[in-house]
């Protein structure tokens, strides 16, 4: 009689958790977070030329860490700061290391999705979102933002061009 209540206890409590569960207790595996910044090098002489970057180590400044070049050109921002500031390095680790900080502003709108996702930032720029420390000395030469609105990591961002 005891395996009896027992199997109908846990069977019970089975029952009761499978149908507890709601459409939005449970973020679906694609569903989109908060986007990247997506950024190419371009060759200042000739704008419609993407032009490598030798040796490129980014830092966050302001978050205190190294982006990995895993990320394939794909660039965090805060989501609890208007701006984020990042150090490019050019042929990092050499004798000819160059770097430059970049300060990129912004404005944020959050999206609600769900219970279980939360939300998901976007970011807006403006013609005053990005801003170089000693530009005049700087191996990033110019800037051109291409997209104003950061709502996916499909399509590019921000053009630098050195």
């Amino acid at each position: 009689m005891k395996i009896q209540s027992n199997a109908f206890g846990l069977l019970f409590s089975l029952l009761l958790l499978t149908t507890a569960c709601e459409k939005d207790d449970i973020c679906l595996e694609g569903t989109l977070g908060t986007p990247r910044l997506q950024y190419g090098f371009f060759d200042v002489e000739n704008p419609e030329n993407p032009k490598g970057v030798s040796n490129l180590t980014i830092k966050a400044i302001s978050i205190d860490s190294i982006i990995p070049n895993s990320y394939q050109n794909l660039l965090p921002l805060q989501t609890d700061q208007p701006y984020t500031i990042f150090e490019f390095t050019l042929n990092a680790g050499s004798d000819q290391a160059s770097s430059t900080l970049v300060q990129l502003n912004y404005n944020r709108w959050d999206e609600y999705l769900n219970r279980a996702c939360g939300y998901r930032a976007h970011f807006i720029f403006d013609d005053q979102s990005f801003a170089q420390k000693n530009p005049e000395t700087s191996w990033i030469k110019g800037f051109e933002i291409i997209q104003d609105t950061i709502s996916d990591e499909e399509t590019l961002h921000l053009a630098l061009y050195h």
